[in-house]
């Protein structure tokens, strides 16, 4: 098999699955994963023979692309600020959205000194970019799930950061936190209501970890109150708190942090929705 034959093979393979410019986007980045090629025209050697390993990997894969296995998930890599993470299905594929919480972040802390707070790390690339483009800081991510930790530690080594990961449950913070002081507390935490997931695309409900994505229909921003608490004992005076959540819920989170004692806005994502909501001690105003 040549590597035309092969893109012709996943093309065909996915015509139905998909809709065709997706396809063309997947092919595009598979085949160029599969022949370590990134950034390379894939066409300037379509002649080429396929190995034997690398016509069972395309036939492999294309059954779990076949399956709505998202491609991050088939090549175990993902792109997030700069970086190639790897990722497995025990942590959520980076989304642009959170690119652009790290971008805030970096951009309004350049040259400080400071100690910060990822609170579901999931891979680490919140906590890992801001690390390595914020290195004069201490950062510190917290999972309640090892598989998502081993990610994130396996991340740090492959990209040379100095991203400290801890194994630890937010909801019962008051159990295993000492007197740390942050002075940055950053998250996007599961909000969506488990009655929702009907309605989600079945790719993400299929293959995404649903610890990840889900909570509570009784009360779905329990995450959100649980930061504000903990912030309320373990952000320093002049600290910031940053948060990725849905855009419906923008307003209820940011009045949460304001009925806990902190001056809260909402700032829009690239398209145009609210997104981020941005809080900080009163008293700093």
């Amino acid at each position: 098999m040549t590597k035309k034959e092969a893109h012709i093979f996943l093309i065909k393979s996915l015509d139905n699955i998909y809709p065709k410019g997706e396809v063309k986007a997947i092919a595009k980045v598979y085949l160029e994963w599969l022949f370590t090629s990134a950034n390379k025209d894939i066409s300037a050697s379509l002649a080429d023979s396929l190995s034997t390993e690398q016509i069972n990997t395309l036939k492999a894969d294309t059954q779990k692309l076949i399956a709505g296995n998202p491609l991050q998930y088939v090549t175990e890599e993902a792109w997030f600020y700069k970086d190639n993470f790897y990722v497995n299905n025990s942590v959520l594929i980076p989304r642009p959205e959170t690119e652009e919480l790290v971008d805030i972040i970096i951009k309004e802390n350049k040259g400080r000194k400071a100690k910060i707070l990822d609170i579901g790390t999931g891979s680490g690339c919140i906590a890992i970019s801001l690390q390595k483009h914020l290195p004069t800081t201490i950062v510190v991510g917290i999972d309640i799930d090892e598989g998502a930790l081993e990610v994130a530690r396996k991340n740090a080594e492959n990209l040379k950061a100095k991203t400290i990961f801890k194994q630890r449950n937010i909801l019962t913070w008051p159990e295993w936190v000492a007197d740390e002081t942050y002075n940055i507390i950053v998250s996007n935490p599961p909000y969506i209501p488990a009655t929702e997931k009907a309605k989600m695309d079945k790719v993400v409900t299929d293959h995404e970890p649903h610890l990840a994505l889900f909570v509570t229909d009784a009360d779905p921003l329990i995450f959100y109150r649980t930061i504000a608490e903990f912030a309320k004992m373990h952000l320093s005076t002049e600290g910031k708190i940053y948060l990725e959540t849905h855009y419906d819920n923008a307003t209820t989170v940011k009045e949460i942090f304001e009925e806990k004692g902190f001056a809260a806005t909402i700032r829009k994502d690239m398209s145009g929705n609210d997104r981020f909501v941005i809080a900080t001690p009163y008293q700093k105003q």
